[in-house]
């Protein structure tokens, strides 16, 4: 059972935490910032990969999504005798999946599975109440104000608007992560 993992992107380093395995963090990318708890853990860039870095934490485990890394990686982290494990999640679901899978890989199954209901429950209260709306808002989420990194197909977080009784803007562009002009931005015109 891995003692010592590290996450290539924030959104894993929650998903861990959401399975009940935080302590076995031993790092996370200079992108974390949430849970509070990751503030003392030891930092590596994710983009590019810092194998350097991540090699000296003496991880027993790598998690990585296809959201954020290169598959390719997986060949490089194999190379240096590190275990890597690929998420993939396009929708709200997959998302709840991954908890799951965390909490087996990483032997916190019960947290995780405790998360998981607790979430559904939640998602379900949402439903009820988003049914109601008669306006549904266009939105826009960015992963940055500096750049304009966005979401395109295939992002759990269409999935995430649209159950919050919104309509993503960028749902429909065929880059995974496009970066966004002023001017793009501007004419979607998110309400």
């Amino acid at each position: 059972m891995p003692e010592r993992v590290v996450t290539l992107a924030p959104s894993l380093t929650e998903i861990v935490f959401a399975a009940g395995a935080g302590p076995k963090l031993v790092g996370v990318t200079t992108a974390d910032d949430y849970p509070p708890a990751v503030d003392t853990l030891p930092r590596f860039s994710a983009l590019p990969v810092n194998f350097e870095a991540i090699v000296a934490l003496q991880p027993d485990l790598v998690l990585a999504t296809d959201q954020v890394n290169n598959p390719r990686d997986a060949a490089t982290f194999e190379a240096l005798g590190l275990p890597v494990y690929f998420f993939s999640y396009h929708s709200l679901e997959d998302v709840l999946e991954a908890i799951l899978t965390t909490g087996k890989l990483l032997g916190t199954e019960a947290a995780a599975r405790r998360t998981v209901d607790s979430l559904r429950a939640r998602l379900a209260k949402l439903a009820a109440a988003v049914d109601t709306l008669r306006h549904r808002p266009t939105v826009l989420v960015l992963i940055s104000d500096e750049t304009l990194y966005a979401f395109g197909q295939g992002s759990y977080v269409h999935d995430l608007v649209a159950r919050a009784g919104g309509k993503s803007l960028t749902d429909s562009l065929s880059n995974p992560a496009p970066v966004l002009s002023d001017e793009l931005v501007l004419q979607l015109q998110p309400r």
